[in-house]
């Protein structure tokens, strides 16, 4: 697939894609131009919020509503000092594994793993406070236990939901993603911008003054880049991609067959880590 075939297929799917004429290949090549309509990075700022404030009030409406089937009514102490604990313990551990993330808004399923991990995390820590605190009797264990189950129930629920919501009103595209190919061609996804080298008219390596002017331009609004090319010439796509500010990858197929679970350093080289010990005590 050439790169105006790809770029007029994305251009029907994307909506951040800066839609032009059907000449997508002569626009491209006057750079400066750019290549996405706007950034996603205030898109996403807005769906999580959503998100932690749905999360929020969901377990709130739990705790409340475990209070007044036990108590009777859903604003006694007890049920507001209960919320206050988890929601607490909650936002902290939530802001670190991950609940809110670009992978949580891509697959519904996955964010509402993260979350009802985070406010599983939360409830243990909140009891364990508690107990070593002493002030566990001041709170109810019927109220605990039942806010608990249907916290967990409701924001994973929740979650799926506005998950699917806003996957459906943004075709599930959350990030600008650029796709460079020099010379290799590989798979890409609806909601790709797929150009040529020659399209932005780049040569990385080249003593162009005016390189980094075109990739500017080209780049702006753009969340992450993913160069394929020959392995020769990787390293001048790494050097003048060095400095782009957003997340760069570039395609290396050797490695795949390695199935490396990451990167390591030995006595100043590069290492792939294929595999890891356990956890020690």
């Amino acid at each position: 697939m050439s790169g105006a075939v790809a770029i007029s297929r994305v251009q029907e799917k994307n909506p951040f894609l800066l839609v032009g004429d059907s000449a997508v290949e002569p626009i491209l090549a006057a750079v400066p131009k750019r290549l996405f309509a706007r950034s996603t990075e205030r898109l996403r700022i807005g769906i999580y919020s959503i998100l932690f404030l749905t999360d929020i009030a969901l377990i709130v409406a739990a705790f409340l509503g475990a209070g007044a089937i036990r108590l009777g009514s859903p604003f006694e102490l007890q049920s507001l000092r209960t919320a206050a604990v988890v929601i607490v313990t909650f936002v902290g551990i939530a802001a670190h594994n991950r609940a809110y993330s670009i992978r949580a808004l891509q697959r519904p399923y996955h964010g509402a793993v993260k979350v009802a991990e985070a406010l599983g995390y939360a409830i243990a820590v909140a009891i364990a406070l508690l107990f070593f605190t002493k002030a566990s009797v001041q709170f109810s264990r019927a109220i605990f236990a039942e806010g608990t189950i249907l916290a967990i129930l409701s924001v994973v629920l929740g979650r799926l939901l506005l998950g699917a919501h806003f996957r459906r009103i943004y075709s599930g595209i959350f990030v600008n993603r650029l796709v460079i190919l020099d010379g290799v061609e590989v798979p890409t996804a609806p909601g790709e911008v797929v150009v040529t080298a020659r399209q932005l008219s780049i040569v990385p390596g080249s003593d162009d003054p005016m390189l980094l002017d075109r990739l500017g331009h080209a780049l702006e609004g753009c969340d992450a880049i993913v160069v394929a090319c020959a392995a020769h010439r990787r390293a001048k796509w790494s050097h003048a991609l060095k400095s782009a500010a957003v997340d760069v990858e570039i395609v290396t197929p050797e490695l795949d067959h390695f199935q490396a679970v990451g990167l390591g350093h030995f006595h100043g080289h590069r290492t792939l880590l294929v595999s890891a010990r356990p956890l020690n005590p």
